[in-house]
């Protein structure tokens, strides 16, 4: 009996050699097609204009967003309520255009001033992105040391003297 199922499965290799024999495997390097070949080429460029047409149009979204609130802060003390918010409508305006650009914005009416304001600043980005890889506070200076080195302690009894 061993020997008739020896045979029977040394019949069924036999038969799937001709099947084996024309089967074909292919490999496409997509990575080398895109580097190599003319439309590959032509594909990336086309690419990289956009991207940095994009680009170009959102830096200078981000250079307007900055003037404006620049101007919002230094003058919201003396600006009338409706001023505050036809200001705020322009920031507004310009949020909506940079989101339009592809761009992830948060918009936050909260001030670095306390742990607990800025907590809830790095919450409210970590909730829109998933995680922060870079935060940077671009407003004031210090002549204490790096924001590391400062305590919220430190901040408020160098505002204070």
């Amino acid at each position: 009996m061993t020997l008739s199922l020896r045979i029977a499965a040394l019949g069924l290799a036999l038969a799937a050699l001709p099947a084996a024999a024309q089967t074909k495997i292919g490999y496409v390097d997509l990575q080398r097609a895109l580097n190599e070949v003319d439309e590959g080429k032509a594909a990336k460029a086309l690419l990289k204009k956009d991207f940095e047409e994009k680009q170009r149009q959102l830096d200078g979204k981000k250079a307007d967003f900055e003037k404006l609130r620049a101007e919002f802060e230094k003058q919201s003390v003396v600006m009338s309520d409706q001023a505050k918010r036809d200001k705020a409508a322009e920031l507004d305006k310009v949020t909506a255009d940079c989101e339009a650009l592809g761009a992830k914005v948060v918009k936050l009416a909260q001030r670095p001033s306390s742990e607990a304001a800025c907590t809830a600043i790095v919450k409210a980005g970590v909730d829109r992105f998933g995680r922060i890889d870079v935060l940077v506070n671009n407003v004031g200076g210090s002549a204490a040391g790096g924001p590391v080195e400062m305590s919220e302690t430190a901040t408020k009894s160098r505002s204070t003297s």
